[in-house]
């Protein structure tokens, strides 16, 4: 694996392997957990991180199933939750096929937000998209850069949709889930470094800068990093 930027406290985990805690959020749609293309990521984590733990992000595609399938909250919720359970079952697979399965955790999103903690941070994220419009264009900017397929799906329903300012802020709800168990992660559960193939999100960036509110508010420290890395060319 190649290291392609670190932020944050990423840089001082990759200086001082084994001093911090790490983990790997796995979309439902991620390309490496075809077959046995996870395990240089797992195999990473396991050499820089003290402890390291894979976390199936499930629960947030919802809000795209509700948005492009049209499925009802009830329908979009519980495809989400079956197909996080086969992501989850998959994992298990792989890391059990590795003799793995005794240093990694999988984490599962629907148990973690429990915590009352998880709870009050997305709950401040979601009433922002709402109020700000400076962080919705800062989450539409996010989507034109890291994921342009699902902002190219939403322009070319624009003249479709009824009601497609509102649709868009349905699936923004998306990003907030995810960035929102991302901090409680990192801030909360003592696994402050997160593992990635893609770039931190402009928007966690702008989170920790203050843009959007006073660390303090939250309960936030800030004593958090991202490690970027892909497999070698």
């Amino acid at each position: 694996m190649k290291i392609v930027k670190t932020c944050g406290l990423g840089k001082s985990a990759v200086a001082m392997p084994q001093k911090y805690n790490g983990f790997l959020g796995l979309s439902l749609t991620s390309p490496y957990c075809k077959k046995n293309s996870i395990l240089p990521f797992i195999h990473f984590g396991l050499k820089h991180f003290k402890k390291f733990v894979l976390l199936p992000v499930d629960i947030p595609y919802q809000y795209n199933y509700r948005v492009f399938e049209n499925l009802s909250n009830q329908e979009a919720l519980n495809k989400a939750k079956t197909l996080g359970d086969h992501l989850a079952y998959e994992l298990l697979n792989i890391i059990t096929k590795a003799d793995l399965q005794d240093k990694i955790q999988i984490l599962r999103y629907e148990n973690l937000m429990q915590d009352k903690r998880a709870v009050t941070i997305l709950n401040y994220f979601e009433k922002l998209i709402l109020e700000s419009d400076e962080f919705c264009k800062d989450i539409r900017l996010h989507l034109s850069a890291q994921v342009p397929h699902i902002e190219r799906r939403l322009e070319a329903q624009k003249n479709e949709w009824a009601g497609y300012d509102f649709k868009r802020k349905i699936l923004y709800r998306f990003l907030v889930n995810e960035i929102a168990m991302f901090i409680f992660i990192q801030e909360f559960m003592g696994y402050p470094i997160r593992l990635s193939a893609y770039p931190e999100s402009n928007v966690m960036i702008k989170i920790y800068q203050g843009k959007y509110l006073s660390l303090k508010e939250l309960g936030l420290k800030g004593d958090i990093g991202h490690i970027q890395i892909k497999t070698q060319d």
